[in-house]
């Protein structure tokens, strides 16, 4: 588990940087073999809290636990980064990097394979290297802010999503080749369209998998680049489409929590309940304090009804009733852009 990295800038605004260094190694150590790396969203859940290794390891079940800050002066970029056994909380080994911010994604692969050899692992190399990261430090820069937005909205979500696509538009303005902020231009599209805020009249196939399938084209190991075609494809009742996307995907990245479930959604509709049901499971696993958990129990459900199950299902539909009883006096923007997914 990657725990998010501390902000030690000036700063308190460039946040977003750490937590945006944090996702991108997350991403990264997923795709190394035969790994399992909890997923962000839960990561998330210990921002800001004095956590111990070892009890993360017991609660989640990891072996190791990464944790680190990132400072941002000017030009350069410094990551501190260290590694725990969390059976016995002995630190395994420190490590400093220092770069140029456009050499961000360089510092980034230094750390997974510095880590990778501490675990005695062989690294799947991102094709993103070849060209799909961009090399323009000002459009990655509104792209990690982009996400930040879309990911970790701290007000009006709507309001967010706007910000975030114009984040995504100017970084694309200056790199029409930035992979991420294709992706994130294809994903507010995806919001805008299950919220129903759009001009009705808006081609949202060409919205989305426009971008989506050019991000795919340009990196097709990249980072997150098949989630928002899968998620779309399977919300739009494409369930074949959206299993050859989200598989696609997976195939890259096996521990993607999103794809987990866009892939479920698919074999929900499919009829393949079993297939349906594993990838659930999995996807709690990964991210048991997720915050859109109680939808994961919801889609788990629909499995068990096809299974012919009820009583499980019954215990499925309870468990996302009282996990959105907990969330509902604190956030229920969070339960939105999955609103249409429960209708479908």
């Amino acid at each position: 588990m990657v725990l998010p990295f501390t902000n030690l800038s000036n700063d308190p605004s460039q946040g977003y940087f750490a937590d945006g260094i944090t996702e991108n190694l997350t991403t990264d150590l997923s795709r190394i073999r035969n790994s399992f790396v909890i997923a962000r969203n839960t990561a998330f859940a210990f921002k800001g809290k004095n956590v111990d290794a070892k009890e993360i390891g017991k609660e989640l079940g990891v072996r190791y636990v990464l944790e680190g800050s990132a400072q941002r002066d000017q030009n350069r970029v410094r990551v501190n980064a260290q590694l725990i056994d969390a059976e016995s909380g002995a630190h395994l080994w420190a490590d400093r990097f220092e770069e140029d911010v456009v050499d961000l994604f360089k510092l980034q692969d230094e750390v997974v394979a510095r880590l990778g050899r501490s675990l005695d692992f062989a690294l799947t190399k991102a094709e993103t290297e070849k060209g799909g990261r961009s090399k323009n430090p000002d459009a990655v820069d509104l792209t990690m802010r982009g996400n930040d937005l879309t990911w970790q909205c701290s007000k009006e979500f709507r309001d967010c999503i706007k910000e975030a696509h114009a984040l995504f538009e100017r970084a694309l303005e200056i790199d029409p080749n930035d992979v991420g902020a294709l992706t994130g231009s294809a994903q507010t599209y995806v919001f805008d369209w299950q919220n129903g805020w759009g001009d009705p009249g808006t081609d949202y196939d060409t919205k989305i998998l426009g971008p989506a399938n050019q991000a795919i084209n340009l990196a097709p190991d990249g980072p997150g680049v098949y989630f928002p075609k899968a998620q779309y494809l399977g919300l739009s009742r494409r369930p074949s489409e959206a299993l050859a996307a989200a598989d696609a995907g997976l195939a890259v990245n096996p521990n993607d929590v999103g794809l987990l479930i866009a892939r479920a959604i698919a074999e929900n509709s499919l009829g393949r309940y079993e297939q349906a049901k594993a990838d659930m499971e999995r996807a709690i696993r990964l991210s048991p304090r997720d915050r859109y958990l109680g939808v994961f129990h919801v889609d788990l459900g629909e499995a068990e009804i096809g299974l012919g199950d009820f009583d499980a299902a019954i215990d499925e539909f309870h468990k996302a009733i009282e996990r959105a009883c907990s969330r509902c006096s604190t956030s229920t923007r969070t339960w939105r852009p999955r609103t249409r997914m429960l209708a479908r």
